[in-house]
């Protein structure tokens, strides 16, 4: 538990769920927050929360390390300790020669051997996912980090949808999860 008190904000970042920060914890590390105003009162944020849990305990379970980042603990109420408004997770540094998200990568100038492991890399982790009974939910190209060493990290599990990638009535399973990495 990390009291929301001694957490440093380093950048804040617009996500559907509410403002996600790059933040500093009292011992240095450098992390992703989740935190929004209304603590855990959105869906989202409560199922994002529950995603991340469940993916965390599924791998020390399975042994296994799914491309999502992982769950490093709870931030709470500065002056009510007990009281959980957000959780922390693994900061994944991303690629500045490529862009924060695969949505900001330029494909085109992008050769094909590169472009065929970030998607095989995205099924394997759909996959993953889906194998722990798990969906991705939001599936699109700026829910996707390409980090330092160009691997792929999935982002963003709150199980909302985006119009145009996944439709509505579909969202949140396996054939929204298909359809959003077109793959149906």
């Amino acid at each position: 538990m990390h009291s929301a008190g001694d957490i440093q904000v380093l950048k804040i970042f617009d996500s559907g769920n509410g403002p996600a920060c790059q933040v500093r914890l009292d011992d240095g590390q450098v992390v992703m927050s989740k935190t929004p105003p209304n603590g855990l009162k959105s869906d989202d944020i409560r199922r994002e929360m529950r995603m991340v849990v469940a993916i965390h305990d599924a791998e020390a379970r399975l042994g296994i390390s799914v491309a999502t980042p992982h769950l490093l603990g709870y931030v709470t109420h500065a002056e009510d300790p007990d009281l959980v408004i957000g959780f922390l997770r693994e900061w994944v540094p991303s690629s500045s020669r490529l862009g924060a998200t695969l949505e900001c990568v330029p494909l085109a100038k992008t050769d094909v051997g590169t472009r065929q492991k970030w998607a095989d890399h995205i099924k394997e982790t759909m996959d993953d996912l889906h194998d722990m009974g798990l969906f991705w939910g939001d599936c699109k190209a700026a829910n996707v980090i390409v980090d330092e060493e160009e691997n792929t990290w999935l982002i963003d599990l709150g199980g909302q949808f985006t119009q145009n990638w996944v439709d509505k009535e579909i969202a949140g399973t396996l054939a929204g999860d298909e359809q959003g990495a077109n793959l149906a």
